[in-house]
Protein backbone atom coordinates (compact mmCIF):
# COMPACT_ATOMS: atom_id res chain seq x y z
CA UNK A 1 0.00 0.00 0.00
CA UNK A 2 1.43 3.40 -1.01
CA UNK A 3 1.74 6.32 1.39
CA UNK A 4 -0.98 8.15 -0.57
CA UNK A 5 -3.42 5.28 0.00
CA UNK A 6 -2.53 5.04 3.68
CA UNK A 7 -2.90 8.77 4.26
CA UNK A 8 -6.18 9.07 2.35
CA UNK A 9 -7.72 6.14 4.26
CA UNK A 10 -6.57 7.52 7.63
CA UNK A 11 -7.90 11.00 6.79
CA UNK A 12 -11.25 9.54 5.68
CA UNK A 13 -11.65 7.34 8.80
CA UNK A 14 -10.64 10.14 11.20
CA UNK A 15 -13.01 12.55 9.43
CA UNK A 16 -15.96 10.18 9.71
CA UNK A 17 -15.11 9.38 13.34
CA UNK A 18 -15.10 13.10 14.15
CA UNK A 19 -18.51 13.50 12.49
CA UNK A 20 -20.04 10.42 14.17
CA UNK A 21 -18.90 11.48 17.65
CA UNK A 22 -20.13 15.01 17.07
CA UNK A 23 -16.74 16.49 17.92
CA UNK A 24 -16.58 18.54 14.73
CA UNK A 25 -19.21 20.05 12.45
CA UNK A 26 -19.66 17.70 9.47
CA UNK A 27 -19.08 20.44 6.88
CA UNK A 28 -15.93 21.71 8.60
CA UNK A 29 -14.63 18.14 8.95
CA UNK A 30 -14.88 17.16 5.28
CA UNK A 31 -13.68 20.50 3.88
CA UNK A 32 -10.68 20.44 6.25
CA UNK A 33 -9.95 16.82 5.27
CA UNK A 34 -10.06 17.78 1.59
CA UNK A 35 -7.68 20.66 2.24
CA UNK A 36 -5.21 18.29 3.95
CA UNK A 37 -5.22 15.84 1.02
CA UNK A 38 -4.64 18.71 -1.42
CA UNK A 39 -1.90 20.33 0.71
CA UNK A 40 0.17 17.14 1.07
CA UNK A 41 -0.15 16.25 -2.60
CA UNK A 42 -2.44 13.21 -2.53
CA UNK A 43 -4.60 14.98 -5.10
CA UNK A 44 -4.11 18.28 -6.91
CA UNK A 45 -6.54 21.14 -6.49
CA UNK A 46 -7.87 20.99 -10.07
CA UNK A 47 -8.71 17.28 -9.83
CA UNK A 48 -10.36 17.80 -6.44
CA UNK A 49 -12.49 20.71 -7.66
CA UNK A 50 -13.48 18.84 -10.82
CA UNK A 51 -14.73 15.99 -8.60
CA UNK A 52 -17.36 18.23 -6.99
CA UNK A 53 -20.68 17.14 -8.49
CA UNK A 54 -22.29 20.48 -9.33
CA UNK A 55 -25.39 18.72 -10.70
CA UNK A 56 -26.14 17.24 -7.27
CA UNK A 57 -25.48 20.50 -5.42
CA UNK A 58 -27.66 22.62 -7.73
CA UNK A 59 -30.45 20.04 -7.56
CA UNK A 60 -30.36 19.97 -3.75
CA UNK A 61 -30.21 23.77 -3.37
CA UNK A 62 -33.04 24.27 -5.88
CA UNK A 63 -35.29 21.71 -4.17
CA UNK A 64 -34.58 23.28 -0.78
CA UNK A 65 -35.61 26.68 -2.17
CA UNK A 66 -38.84 25.24 -3.63
CA UNK A 67 -39.72 23.43 -0.43
CA UNK A 68 -38.78 26.45 1.68
CA UNK A 69 -41.33 28.61 -0.14
CA UNK A 70 -44.00 25.90 -0.14
CA UNK A 71 -43.55 25.27 3.59
CA UNK A 72 -44.28 28.92 4.41
CA UNK A 73 -47.81 28.52 3.01
CA UNK A 74 -48.83 25.87 5.59
CA UNK A 75 -49.34 23.22 2.91
CA UNK A 76 -47.53 20.39 4.66
CA UNK A 77 -49.25 21.04 7.98
CA UNK A 78 -52.59 20.96 6.13
CA UNK A 79 -51.74 17.52 4.73
CA UNK A 80 -50.77 16.20 8.16
CA UNK A 81 -53.88 17.55 9.89
CA UNK A 82 -56.09 16.13 7.14
CA UNK A 83 -54.57 12.68 7.62
CA UNK A 84 -55.02 12.88 11.38
CA UNK A 85 -58.66 13.95 11.13
CA UNK A 86 -59.33 11.18 8.64
CA UNK A 87 -58.07 8.64 11.21
CA UNK A 88 -60.88 9.50 13.70
CA UNK A 89 -58.46 9.41 16.64
CA UNK A 90 -57.40 5.77 16.26
CA UNK A 91 -53.67 5.73 17.25
CA UNK A 92 -52.63 2.81 15.03
CA UNK A 93 -54.57 4.26 12.10
CA UNK A 94 -52.88 7.61 12.75
CA UNK A 95 -49.48 5.90 12.78
CA UNK A 96 -50.21 4.16 9.47
CA UNK A 97 -51.44 7.38 7.88
CA UNK A 98 -48.40 9.27 9.18
CA UNK A 99 -46.14 6.59 7.69
CA UNK A 100 -47.95 6.73 4.33
CA UNK A 101 -48.07 10.53 4.23
CA UNK A 102 -44.43 10.89 5.27
CA UNK A 103 -43.25 8.32 2.71
CA UNK A 104 -45.24 10.02 -0.06
CA UNK A 105 -43.88 13.48 0.80
CA UNK A 106 -40.32 12.16 1.10
CA UNK A 107 -40.50 10.82 -2.44
CA UNK A 108 -40.86 14.35 -3.79
CA UNK A 109 -39.12 16.39 -1.09
CA UNK A 110 -35.89 15.67 0.71
CA UNK A 111 -36.50 13.52 3.79
CA UNK A 112 -34.94 16.06 6.18
CA UNK A 113 -37.49 18.70 5.20
CA UNK A 114 -40.32 16.18 5.53
CA UNK A 115 -39.23 15.21 9.04
CA UNK A 116 -38.91 18.85 10.11
CA UNK A 117 -42.39 19.67 8.82
CA UNK A 118 -44.29 16.61 10.06
CA UNK A 119 -42.64 16.04 13.46
CA UNK A 120 -44.23 19.01 15.30
CA UNK A 121 -47.68 17.93 14.08
CA UNK A 122 -47.06 14.34 15.19
CA UNK A 123 -45.95 15.56 18.62
CA UNK A 124 -49.01 17.80 18.95
CA UNK A 125 -51.32 14.93 17.99
CA UNK A 126 -49.75 12.47 20.44
CA UNK A 127 -49.99 14.99 23.27
CA UNK A 128 -53.64 15.59 22.42
CA UNK A 129 -54.39 11.87 22.46
CA UNK A 130 -52.28 11.19 25.54
CA UNK A 131 -50.11 8.55 23.84
CA UNK A 132 -46.27 8.34 23.80
CA UNK A 133 -44.81 10.22 20.86
CA UNK A 134 -41.51 8.35 20.40
CA UNK A 135 -42.93 5.27 18.58
CA UNK A 136 -44.77 7.60 16.17
CA UNK A 137 -41.68 9.73 15.56
CA UNK A 138 -39.44 6.71 14.93
CA UNK A 139 -41.98 5.24 12.50
CA UNK A 140 -42.09 8.64 10.81
CA UNK A 141 -38.33 8.84 10.23
CA UNK A 142 -38.20 5.24 9.02
CA UNK A 143 -40.98 6.01 6.54
CA UNK A 144 -39.18 9.18 5.40
CA UNK A 145 -35.99 7.26 4.66
CA UNK A 146 -37.82 4.44 2.87
CA UNK A 147 -40.06 6.80 0.87
CA UNK A 148 -37.09 8.90 -0.21
CA UNK A 149 -35.57 5.82 -1.83
CA UNK A 150 -38.30 5.80 -4.49
CA UNK A 151 -37.18 8.81 -6.52
CA UNK A 152 -34.17 10.74 -7.76
CA UNK A 153 -34.90 13.72 -5.50
CA UNK A 154 -36.11 11.94 -2.36
CA UNK A 155 -32.75 11.21 -0.76
CA UNK A 156 -29.23 12.71 -1.20
CA UNK A 157 -27.68 9.30 -2.08
CA UNK A 158 -30.05 8.98 -5.04
CA UNK A 159 -29.11 12.46 -6.25
CA UNK A 160 -25.43 11.47 -6.13
CA UNK A 161 -26.06 8.12 -7.83
CA UNK A 162 -28.38 9.61 -10.45
CA UNK A 163 -25.84 12.23 -11.45
CA UNK A 164 -22.82 9.88 -11.43
CA UNK A 165 -24.55 7.03 -13.28
CA UNK A 166 -26.64 9.24 -15.61
CA UNK A 167 -29.95 7.85 -14.32
CA UNK A 168 -33.14 9.84 -14.91
CA UNK A 169 -36.11 10.60 -12.65
CA UNK A 170 -38.15 8.06 -14.62
CA UNK A 171 -35.42 5.43 -14.17
CA UNK A 172 -35.78 5.67 -10.40
CA UNK A 173 -39.58 5.58 -10.54
CA UNK A 174 -39.46 2.44 -12.68
CA UNK A 175 -36.77 0.61 -10.69
CA UNK A 176 -36.66 1.66 -7.03
CA UNK A 177 -40.27 2.75 -6.48
CA UNK A 178 -41.78 -0.77 -6.92
CA UNK A 179 -39.66 -2.34 -4.19
CA UNK A 180 -40.20 0.69 -1.94
CA UNK A 181 -43.97 0.13 -2.20
CA UNK A 182 -43.51 -3.52 -1.21
CA UNK A 183 -41.32 -2.58 1.78
CA UNK A 184 -43.87 0.03 2.90
CA UNK A 185 -46.73 -2.47 2.70
CA UNK A 186 -44.76 -4.96 4.81
CA UNK A 187 -44.00 -2.14 7.25
CA UNK A 188 -47.66 -1.17 7.55
CA UNK A 189 -48.61 -4.77 8.33
CA UNK A 190 -45.87 -4.84 10.97
CA UNK A 191 -47.18 -1.60 12.51
CA UNK A 192 -50.68 -3.06 12.72
CA UNK A 193 -49.36 -6.23 14.34
CA UNK A 194 -46.87 -4.65 16.77
CA UNK A 195 -48.92 -1.68 17.99
CA UNK A 196 -52.50 -3.01 17.80
CA UNK A 197 -52.99 -3.10 21.58
CA UNK A 198 -50.25 -0.69 22.67
CA UNK A 199 -52.30 2.51 22.94
CA UNK A 200 -55.51 3.52 24.68
CA UNK A 201 -57.24 6.82 23.91
CA UNK A 202 -60.20 8.09 26.00
CA UNK A 203 -63.38 8.96 24.12
CA UNK A 204 -63.12 12.67 24.95
CA UNK A 205 -59.66 12.78 23.37
CA UNK A 206 -60.99 11.21 20.17
CA UNK A 207 -63.77 13.77 20.09
CA UNK A 208 -61.17 16.57 20.09
CA UNK A 209 -59.68 15.19 16.87
CA UNK A 210 -63.02 15.70 15.11
CA UNK A 211 -62.86 19.44 15.85
CA UNK A 212 -59.58 19.87 13.95
CA UNK A 213 -59.96 22.13 10.92
CA UNK A 214 -57.12 21.38 8.46
CA UNK A 215 -57.81 24.48 6.35
CA UNK A 216 -56.76 26.66 9.28
CA UNK A 217 -53.14 25.60 8.62
CA UNK A 218 -53.10 27.46 5.27
CA UNK A 219 -51.61 30.89 5.96
CA UNK A 220 -50.92 32.11 2.40
CA UNK A 221 -53.55 30.82 -0.07
CA UNK A 222 -52.30 32.78 -3.10
CA UNK A 223 -48.67 31.79 -2.56
CA UNK A 224 -49.83 28.19 -2.08
CA UNK A 225 -51.66 28.24 -5.42
CA UNK A 226 -48.58 29.58 -7.23
CA UNK A 227 -46.27 27.16 -5.43
CA UNK A 228 -48.36 24.10 -6.30
CA UNK A 229 -48.53 25.09 -9.98
CA UNK A 230 -44.76 25.58 -10.19
CA UNK A 231 -44.07 22.44 -8.15
CA UNK A 232 -46.32 20.42 -10.48
CA UNK A 233 -44.46 21.83 -13.50
CA UNK A 234 -41.14 20.85 -11.91
CA UNK A 235 -42.35 17.27 -11.36
CA UNK A 236 -43.49 17.13 -15.00
CA UNK A 237 -40.08 18.49 -15.97
CA UNK A 238 -38.41 15.69 -14.02
CA UNK A 239 -40.52 13.14 -15.88
CA UNK A 240 -39.61 14.43 -19.35
CA UNK A 241 -36.19 16.05 -18.76
CA UNK A 242 -34.35 13.44 -20.82
CA UNK A 243 -36.62 14.15 -23.80
CA UNK A 244 -35.92 17.89 -23.41
CA UNK A 245 -32.17 17.19 -23.19
CA UNK A 246 -31.80 19.05 -19.91
CA UNK A 247 -30.78 17.81 -16.48
CA UNK A 248 -32.99 17.56 -13.35
CA UNK A 249 -30.90 20.30 -11.74
CA UNK A 250 -31.79 22.72 -14.54
CA UNK A 251 -35.48 21.85 -14.15
CA UNK A 252 -35.39 22.42 -10.38
CA UNK A 253 -33.33 25.62 -10.65
CA UNK A 254 -35.73 27.04 -13.25
CA UNK A 255 -38.72 26.23 -11.03
CA UNK A 256 -37.12 27.71 -7.92
CA UNK A 257 -36.15 30.91 -9.74
CA UNK A 258 -39.63 31.29 -11.24
CA UNK A 259 -41.33 30.78 -7.88
CA UNK A 260 -39.11 33.36 -6.17
CA UNK A 261 -39.99 35.87 -8.91
CA UNK A 262 -43.78 35.36 -8.83
CA UNK A 263 -44.13 35.10 -5.03
CA UNK A 264 -43.36 38.74 -4.30
CA UNK A 265 -44.40 38.52 -0.65
CA UNK A 266 -41.69 35.92 -0.01
CA UNK A 267 -38.33 37.47 0.83
CA UNK A 268 -35.40 35.84 -0.92
CA UNK A 269 -33.18 36.30 2.13
CA UNK A 270 -35.63 34.30 4.27
CA UNK A 271 -35.88 31.49 1.73
CA UNK A 272 -32.09 31.22 1.38
CA UNK A 273 -31.93 30.64 5.13
CA UNK A 274 -34.01 27.48 4.55
CA UNK A 275 -31.11 25.92 2.63
CA UNK A 276 -29.14 23.37 4.65
CA UNK A 277 -25.75 24.89 3.91
CA UNK A 278 -24.00 22.52 6.33
CA UNK A 279 -25.06 19.53 4.22
CA UNK A 280 -24.10 21.30 0.98
CA UNK A 281 -20.56 22.06 2.18
CA UNK A 282 -20.33 18.59 3.74
CA UNK A 283 -20.91 17.12 0.28
CA UNK A 284 -18.45 19.55 -1.33
CA UNK A 285 -15.72 18.37 1.05
CA UNK A 286 -16.75 14.72 0.76
CA UNK A 287 -16.58 14.77 -3.05
CA UNK A 288 -13.01 16.09 -2.83
CA UNK A 289 -11.97 13.57 -0.15
CA UNK A 290 -13.36 10.71 -2.22
CA UNK A 291 -11.52 12.12 -5.23
CA UNK A 292 -8.28 11.91 -3.24
CA UNK A 293 -8.98 8.29 -2.28
CA UNK A 294 -9.84 7.42 -5.88
CA UNK A 295 -6.70 9.18 -7.18
CA UNK A 296 -4.59 7.22 -4.68
CA UNK A 297 -6.03 3.89 -5.86
CA UNK A 298 -8.07 3.07 -2.74
CA UNK A 299 -11.31 2.63 -4.68
CA UNK A 300 -9.64 0.30 -7.15
CA UNK A 301 -8.47 -1.88 -4.27
CA UNK A 302 -11.90 -1.86 -2.62
CA UNK A 303 -13.51 -2.87 -5.91
CA UNK A 304 -11.10 -5.82 -6.15
CA UNK A 305 -12.14 -6.99 -2.66
CA UNK A 306 -15.84 -6.85 -3.57
CA UNK A 307 -15.07 -8.60 -6.85
CA UNK A 308 -13.45 -11.49 -4.98
CA UNK A 309 -16.40 -11.65 -2.58
CA UNK A 310 -18.81 -11.75 -5.52
CA UNK A 311 -17.01 -14.59 -7.27
CA UNK A 312 -17.09 -12.51 -10.43
CA UNK A 313 -20.80 -13.20 -10.90
CA UNK A 314 -23.41 -10.45 -11.45
CA UNK A 315 -25.65 -11.79 -8.63
CA UNK A 316 -22.75 -11.97 -6.19
CA UNK A 317 -21.65 -8.46 -7.14
CA UNK A 318 -25.14 -6.99 -6.71
CA UNK A 319 -25.59 -8.68 -3.33
CA UNK A 320 -22.14 -7.47 -2.23
CA UNK A 321 -22.97 -3.90 -3.23
CA UNK A 322 -26.41 -4.00 -1.59
CA UNK A 323 -25.34 -5.45 1.75
CA UNK A 324 -21.94 -3.74 1.96
CA UNK A 325 -23.39 -0.28 1.31
CA UNK A 326 -26.33 -1.07 3.60
CA UNK A 327 -23.89 -1.91 6.40
CA UNK A 328 -21.47 1.00 6.08
CA UNK A 329 -24.01 3.82 5.79
CA UNK A 330 -25.19 3.14 9.34
CA UNK A 331 -21.76 4.21 10.53
CA UNK A 332 -20.54 6.56 7.81
CA UNK A 333 -23.93 8.23 7.00
CA UNK A 334 -25.82 7.78 3.74
CA UNK A 335 -24.06 10.74 2.10
CA UNK A 336 -20.86 8.64 2.13
CA UNK A 337 -22.39 6.82 -0.86
CA UNK A 338 -20.19 9.21 -2.83
CA UNK A 339 -17.29 6.97 -1.81
CA UNK A 340 -19.10 3.91 -3.20
CA UNK A 341 -19.80 5.29 -6.68
CA UNK A 342 -16.26 4.83 -8.08
CA UNK A 343 -16.11 1.37 -6.45
CA UNK A 344 -19.28 0.31 -8.26
CA UNK A 345 -17.94 1.67 -11.55
CA UNK A 346 -14.77 -0.41 -11.13
CA UNK A 347 -16.84 -3.46 -10.15
CA UNK A 348 -18.93 -3.17 -13.32
CA UNK A 349 -15.74 -3.34 -15.39
CA UNK A 350 -14.34 -6.30 -13.40
CA UNK A 351 -17.52 -8.39 -13.62
CA UNK A 352 -18.00 -7.56 -17.30
CA UNK A 353 -14.49 -8.78 -18.17
CA UNK A 354 -14.95 -11.95 -16.09
CA UNK A 355 -18.50 -12.89 -17.13
CA UNK A 356 -18.55 -11.70 -20.73
CA UNK A 357 -21.69 -9.65 -20.09
CA UNK A 358 -21.47 -6.12 -21.59
CA UNK A 359 -20.95 -3.29 -19.10
CA UNK A 360 -24.07 -1.57 -20.45
CA UNK A 361 -26.25 -4.42 -19.14
CA UNK A 362 -24.59 -4.45 -15.70
CA UNK A 363 -24.45 -0.68 -15.18
CA UNK A 364 -27.99 0.09 -14.03
CA UNK A 365 -28.65 -3.07 -11.94
CA UNK A 366 -25.40 -2.49 -10.02
CA UNK A 367 -26.37 1.12 -9.26
CA UNK A 368 -29.91 0.12 -8.24
CA UNK A 369 -28.28 -2.21 -5.73
CA UNK A 370 -26.23 0.72 -4.43
CA UNK A 371 -29.27 2.99 -4.23
CA UNK A 372 -31.31 0.47 -2.22
CA UNK A 373 -28.42 -0.38 0.09
CA UNK A 374 -27.38 3.22 0.75
CA UNK A 375 -30.89 4.61 1.28
CA UNK A 376 -32.47 1.74 3.22
CA UNK A 377 -29.36 0.90 5.25
CA UNK A 378 -29.40 4.36 6.79
CA UNK A 379 -32.27 3.33 9.08
CA UNK A 380 -29.97 1.13 11.18
CA UNK A 381 -28.42 3.79 13.43
CA UNK A 382 -28.96 7.35 14.64
CA UNK A 383 -26.14 8.48 12.32
CA UNK A 384 -27.36 6.66 9.22
CA UNK A 385 -29.17 9.59 7.61
CA UNK A 386 -29.38 13.33 8.16
CA UNK A 387 -33.14 12.94 8.67
CA UNK A 388 -32.54 10.53 11.56
CA UNK A 389 -29.99 12.87 13.15
CA UNK A 390 -32.54 15.69 12.90
CA UNK A 391 -35.27 13.50 14.42
CA UNK A 392 -33.10 12.42 17.38
CA UNK A 393 -32.29 16.07 18.04
CA UNK A 394 -36.00 16.95 17.90
CA UNK A 395 -36.86 14.23 20.44
CA UNK A 396 -34.10 15.33 22.82
CA UNK A 397 -35.03 19.00 22.49
CA UNK A 398 -38.83 18.71 22.82
CA UNK A 399 -39.30 15.62 25.01
CA UNK A 400 -36.02 15.81 26.97
CA UNK A 401 -35.49 12.10 26.26
CA UNK A 402 -32.13 10.80 25.07
CA UNK A 403 -32.21 7.83 22.70
CA UNK A 404 -28.92 5.94 22.83
CA UNK A 405 -27.09 4.48 19.84
CA UNK A 406 -27.82 0.92 21.03
CA UNK A 407 -31.49 1.57 21.84
CA UNK A 408 -32.15 2.98 18.38
CA UNK A 409 -30.40 -0.01 16.79
CA UNK A 410 -32.95 -2.33 18.44
CA UNK A 411 -35.56 -0.74 16.17
CA UNK A 412 -33.32 0.17 13.24
CA UNK A 413 -31.33 -3.00 12.58
CA UNK A 414 -34.39 -5.32 12.25
CA UNK A 415 -36.01 -2.73 9.98
CA UNK A 416 -32.93 -2.62 7.75
CA UNK A 417 -32.52 -6.41 7.68
CA UNK A 418 -36.11 -6.88 6.50
CA UNK A 419 -35.79 -4.04 3.96
CA UNK A 420 -32.55 -5.41 2.50
CA UNK A 421 -33.91 -8.97 2.45
CA UNK A 422 -36.91 -7.80 0.42
CA UNK A 423 -34.56 -5.80 -1.82
CA UNK A 424 -32.39 -8.89 -2.34
CA UNK A 425 -35.36 -10.92 -3.56
CA UNK A 426 -36.41 -8.04 -5.82
CA UNK A 427 -32.91 -7.72 -7.32
CA UNK A 428 -32.66 -11.47 -7.92
CA UNK A 429 -36.04 -11.68 -9.65
CA UNK A 430 -35.80 -8.49 -11.68
CA UNK A 431 -32.11 -8.25 -12.58
CA UNK A 432 -30.02 -11.30 -11.62
CA UNK A 433 -32.13 -13.97 -13.34
CA UNK A 434 -32.30 -12.12 -16.70
CA UNK A 435 -28.53 -11.49 -16.54
CA UNK A 436 -27.89 -15.17 -15.74
CA UNK A 437 -29.75 -16.09 -18.92
CA UNK A 438 -27.78 -13.62 -21.04
CA UNK A 439 -26.46 -14.95 -24.33
CA UNK A 440 -24.40 -12.84 -26.76
CA UNK A 441 -26.13 -14.50 -29.71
Amino acid sequence: MSWQQTVSIVVFVVTMAAIITGKVNKAVATVFAAAILIDIGVVNVHTAFDAIDKEVLFLMVSMMLLVGILSKTGFFQWIALSLIKFSSGEPVRIMILIALGTAALSAFLDNVTTVLLISPVVLMTCEGLGVPAIPFLIVEVFAANVGGTATLIGDPPNMIIGSAAKLSFNDFIANTAPVVIIILLVGLVAIRFLFKRKFHVPREKRAAIKSIEPKSAIVAPLALEKSLIVFALVIVGFLIHDKLHITPAVVALTGASLLIIICRNVKFEEVVNEIDWATIFFLVGLFMVVSGMEHAGVMHGAAKVLFRLSGGKPLGAMMSILWFSGAIVGVLTSASVAAMVPIVKELVAFVASHSGIPQALLWKPFFWSLSLGACLGGNSTIFGTTATIVMIGFIERTLNIKISFVKFMKYGVPTVLVSLAISSIYIILRYAIPLANYSPH
